[in-house]
């Protein structure tokens, strides 16, 4: 489930400092119960992506409780030498 807590739109200097608002209260009542995931991405006036944060939240315990729920994955890596000569 894919939820939209916050979206601001400010304009700053690129040598500014601005606090906009704290979502931890928010965040904490969000994922108090399994944790969760917070993606928190900074654009510019065009709606690029100048910078994104993904994170990894534990519940209101400390404790990753979905983690115990994922399925396992079938990874597979493939590696190669490169040598470089100088």
């Amino acid at each position: 489930m894919t939820v939209l807590v916050f979206q601001w739109f400010i304009e700053i200097s690129p040598a500014s400092i601005q606090k906009i608002n704290s979502i931890k209260e928010t965040v904490d009542k969000l994922f108090s119960s399994q944790g969760g995931f917070l993606s928190l991405r900074l654009l510019n006036t065009s709606r690029k992506v100048l910078s994104e944060n993904f994170y990894w939240l534990p519940d209101s315990t400390g404790n990753y409780t979905d983690l115990q729920k994922m399925l396992k994955a079938d990874v597979k890596v493939e590696t190669e030498k490169q040598v470089r000569e100088n």
